[in-house]
């Protein structure tokens, strides 16, 4: 049986971005490409007879796989006895994988874990002294 493999020609931008593996099958090359940048592709079979024609050419554009989420919405602080509960949706755009925590501040120190609830109650606070409270990240 004579060896076929498949050569991913004419990818843009230079230096060639495409791997082809040869192999008896005609299935199972690999194509490395950058996120937001577009490509045009063409294929051909090589054979102990020769090169084949090229195909048609494949025009794509990567996308991203993931990125940070959006901020998350609709944050509300309900005040207590010293303490606020903070209250939010989750963000409208979770970036491509989900979400793994909410961090909340306080008064510019260090961010704290609030865990995937939307919803967090800060507790400690001295009543009457302004607070500033942050969340997200």
């Amino acid at each position: 049986m004579a060896t076929r493999s498949a050569s991913v020609l004419n990818a843009s931008p230079k230096p060639p971005i495409a791997e082809a593996a040869n192999s008896p099958r005609t299935t199972g090359a690999t194509v490395t490409v950058m996120p937001d940048t577009a490509y045009e592709l063409q294929v051909r079979a090589v054979s102990a007879e020769g090169v084949g024609a090229y195909s048609a050419s494949l025009d794509i554009d990567v996308e991203p796989l993931s990125a940070p989420p959006s901020a998350l919405r609709n944050l509300v602080a309900t005040p207590g006895e010293q303490q606020v509960t903070l209250s939010w949706s989750a963000p409208e755009n979770d970036g491509g994988a989900d979400i793994d925590r909410y961090e909340v501040q306080v008064d510019t120190g260090q961010w704290r874990d609030a865990g995937t609830d939307l919803q967090e109650v800060v507790s400690g606070l001295t009543n009457g002294r302004p607070t500033s409270l942050g969340s997200g990240r």
